[in-house]
């Protein structure tokens, strides 16, 4: 059964389309830790190394070219989670009528956010449970068509 190539692009782009729906505040410190200890060569090795981490490691299927020709012009509108939660419960428990603040902003500029928090995160640590794991990460900003669009 051969495989027309226009259906296939197709269903990528509706996958694609879906992943705004993931909410990146679920991919937390240690997702990333673990996205970045998968890029270390030898990581038992304690040494200081520089990694390449880009969109493109996080769709590996696409290549950075294509995830930011997808994200830099693509936007949507998003409310946080926690906000959601706290509305529902003033909602349901205090009968309040309020609605959560939505945030306009390309899915670049989203993404780019949550990956510098939890980066940050990771290179600062909480002083309870998470320790300092990194040393230092370089970031162009929101925006930017920079392939080395993050590197630890």
């Amino acid at each position: 059964m051969a495989i027309d190539s226009d259906n296939e692009n197709v269903a990528a782009d509706r996958v694609f389309l879906r992943q705004r729906k993931v909410r990146f505040a679920d991919l937390g410190e240690v997702f990333f830790a673990r996205l970045l200890l998968n890029l270390v060569t030898e990581p038992l090795v304690e040494r200081t190394v520089t990694v390449r981490l880009d969109l493109a490691s996080l769709f590996p299927s696409r290549t950075v070219e294509d995830v930011l020709t997808r994200t830099c012009s693509r936007e949507f509108t998003y409310s946080d989670r926690l906000t959601e939660d706290m509305v529902d419960f003033m909602k349901n428990a205090l009968g309040m009528q309020v609605k959560a603040k939505e945030i306009t902003t390309t899915v670049l500029a989203h993404y780019t956010e949550e990956i510098e928090l939890r980066l940050s995160y990771l290179r600062d640590g909480d002083g309870i449970v998470l320790p300092k794991i990194i040393e230092s990460f370089d970031s162009p900003g929101p925006g930017t068509r920079n392939p080395n669009l993050l590197q630890q």
